[in-house]
């Protein structure tokens, strides 16, 4: 079918603590995309007329129509949560398009977590790739202080991707991220120092009549300031801000309550509402952690580790404070000292312990654990496991962790519930506008590879390739009409791929190969389609014991009966049930294309009964067909370009068409191999699932 586009794959080499300073930024390949042949129809002829069911993209659930209609009304936060969701399938199909329309619009208003989620899917390579205007959104959000947007200029800065390629404003860049990262380190300290607050929370709306305003700072606990002072602004680690009464704080302080002293520490940090003194709040925080108070000790911890104020850096002295707090069961330190295990910062690495402690944060709701536990399930292949991390991370996670999935997921390296790695790439490039990836997108729908069997969105993806003239899509297209029951649809759809001269898919055995019997010639798919037997129950296993012999669910070669018979029970791999009801669909609809003469249906059918893929093989009969097929190709006028055999001498033509010579099938299936022919001795079994069982269409 020559589905020349190529997937981008990127493995994120950051360590455990790029979650927390994402500094190291995100490479991205640059893959070629092969340019898309776009067939246009004759006069008279749409290729979206036989599929009127993919003229309408699928309408919105209830669900989705309710989250959109209140983004439509809230502020750039809910638009920006919304595109978020899109992009990373949450609560909501997986979907680009929407995903780009939202997070514009958020971006448009100012939120920077939307300017860099949408610059990363504007980046992320494709034909409608924008990465001069991903560059200028990851500079807008760049210049709002986001670490991420800032990594990622840098990158683009250096390699010249979307803007002229400068190092030394590259190096600028890098050099503001890894400032701002130590900014971000602090604000997370703060917060957690900000834990029990609210004891001394006050309502403050600004100055007013009575005199309640932040006056001019005194000393701390300011008793010489005879109106009452109001510290504003203060983040708690659930994101609230506050607003402190300093002179209560200042009397709790005065009587040596723990907590007291870590918030008045915080406060003298700041200066909020009393003035700035760094060495008493390292004096205060220290008093505090000393009485066993686990925020005062995680809150010393950070600080050491950035060697903040008086304090010299010490990560020895960080993790003793922090291992503390964690022992104690603060998820804040929990998450800190795993990290610090994880990298042997302070301490000596140790994964599997650093593990455990990021574990209990994360099922704390620890956003930043969360982040780590998901990448963690992603570099080991579990994608479910990620897809759930990353969801419970976005639904807890600031700003900062909102901005590191907003990356992932724009560049293409979170993972969707419910996707194979290769079918949310597949679907990204599809929901871009790339007829091949749409028509891949059907095929993967269709036979349930990656994700679960649904016709309509088949149907639908069939049909966007159509409406962009894409000749390759006639042909299986037609297939899915015949096996749901529309044999007149299939048989206009393959005469136009007959006048239009498209035997691409006709002649791309790979595929062939996998739509009428296994899956072997692609792993990733085969793997999810084992990943989802497991999970579902549903699954049947064939494995090849030998000629002749076959049991309950093993695979046997059909012996007798006529030739191009669809072979009974154990259908050479081609699974159970509904699979193999639509096999026998589609085989049975190319018998009588190919009786009619239908050069298609006759190179498939040559093919079918060469390999001996879900019927009785015969290589005569796949001769002939060829042959005839050959002839009234070269007959129409097709030359090399056309049809590539009509070119080639009659000798090599024999060869070709017996499939034992020929660049392409030098790494094409032979006979012997993968489940068909005489069974190579040690092959694995295949596990083959059914999704249609909810009935499709």
């Amino acid at each position: 079918m020559g589905l020349g586009f190529r997937f981008r794959f990127r493995a994120l080499a950051c360590g455990v603590w790029a979650t927390l300073l994402p500094v190291c930024g995100f490479a991205a390949d640059k893959p070629v995309s092969a340019p898309v042949a776009r067939n246009a129809p004759a006069d008279g002829f749409s290729l979206s007329s036989p599929a009127p069911a993919a003229s309408v993209s699928p309408p919105l659930s209830a669900a989705e129509a309710a989250l959109a209609a209140g983004a439509e009304k809230g502020d750039a936060r809910m638009k920006m949560a919304l595109g978020l969701r899109y992009a990373m399938g949450r609560g909501v199909p997986a979907d680009d398009a929407r995903a780009q329309v939202w997070l514009k619009r958020a971006a448009m208003e100012g939120n920077a977590v939307a300017q860099v989620s949408l610059a990363a899917m504007m980046a992320f390579e494709s034909d409608v790739q924008d990465a001069p205007g991903a560059a200028v959104w990851f500079g807008k959000a760049a210049a709002q202080g986001n670490t991420q947007a800032q990594a990622e200029l840098a990158r683009m800065l250096e390699t010249g991707l979307g803007v002229s390629r400068n190092p030394e404003e590259a190096r600028q860049w890098r050099e503001e991220a890894r400032e701002q990262a130590d900014k971000v380190m602090l604000d997370w300290a703060w917060k957690i120092a900000a834990t029990g607050g609210r004891r001394w929370e006050v309502a403050f709306s600004g100055p007013d009549a009575d005199g309640t305003v932040a006056r001019p700072k005194g000393e701390f606990p300011g008793r010489a300031v005879s109106q009452k002072r109001i510290a504003t602004g203060i983040l708690t680690p659930d994101g609230a801000g506050i607003s402190l009464d300093v002179e209560a704080v200042g009397r709790a302080v005065e009587s040596g309550d723990p907590q007291a002293w870590t918030v008045g520490a915080l406060l003298l940090a700041t200066g909020n509402g009393v003035k700035k003194d760094e060495a008493l709040a390292v004096e205060w925080f220290g008093k505090a952690a000393r009485a066993g108070y686990p925020p005062a000790q995680a809150v010393l911890g950070e600080l050491y580790m950035l060697g903040w104020g008086p304090l010299e850096a010490d990560n020895a002295a960080a993790a003793r404070w922090m291992k503390q707090a964690a022992v104690q069961g603060l998820r804040e330190a929990q998450t800190s000292y795993g990290s610090m295990l994880a990298g042997g910062k302070g301490v000596t690495e140790d994964k599997k312990e650093a593990f455990g402690w990021i574990r209990q944060a994360a099922e704390k709701d620890e956003a930043r654990a969360q982040l780590m536990m998901a990448m963690n399930a992603l570099s080991k292949g579990d994608r479910e496991g990620a897809a759930t991390w990353f969801y419970r991370a976005a639904e807890n996670g600031d700003d900062e962790v909102l901005s590191i999935l907003g990356v992932l997921y724009g560049w293409g390296d979170g993972a969707i519930a419910g996707e194979s790695e290769k079918m949310t790439e597949v679907r990204r490039y599809a929901q871009r506008g790339e007829p091949e990836a749409q028509l891949m997108l059907g095929l993967l729908y269709g036979e349930g590879w990656g994700a679960p069997r649904d016709g309509v969105l088949a149907e639908h993806w069939f049909g966007e390739a159509a409406r962009q003239h894409y000749a390759d899509v006639l042909l299986p297209l037609g297939l899915f009409y015949a096996e749901t029951d529309r044999p007149d649809l299939a048989a206009g759809l393959f005469d136009e791929a007959v006048r239009q001269k498209a035997y691409a898919f006709a002649r791309d055995r790979e595929i062939l190969q996998l739509l009428f019997v296994e899956t072997e010639r692609m792993p990733e798919l085969e793997e999810a389609l084992r990943d989802r037997a497991a999970a579902s129950g549903r699954e049947e296993t064939a494995s090849p014991e030998g000629e002749g012999k076959a049991g309950p669910g093993k695979v046997r070669q059909a012996e007798g009966g006529p030739a191009g018979a669809v072979m009974p029970d154990a259908a050479k791999g081609a699974g159970s049930g509904l699979r193999r009801e639509r096999i026998a669909k589609k085989i049975a609809f190319l018998k009588e294309r190919a009786a009619r003469g239908d050069p298609a249906a006759e190179l498939m059918m040559a093919t079918l009964l060469e390999e001996g893929w879900s019927v009785q093989r015969d290589g005569e009969t796949a001769r002939r067909l060829r042959d005839k097929a050959r002839e009234q190709i070269c007959a129409a006028g097709g030359g090399a370009e056309d049809e590539p055999e009509c070119a080639l001498p009659d000798g090599q033509k024999e060869a070709e068409a017996a499939g034992l010579g020929g660049e392409d099938d030098a790494d094409g299936p032979k006979a012997g191999e993968n489940g068909h022919g005489e069974e190579d001795e040690g092959s694995l079994s295949l596990k083959v699932t059914d999704y249609s069982a909810k009935g499709g269409l």
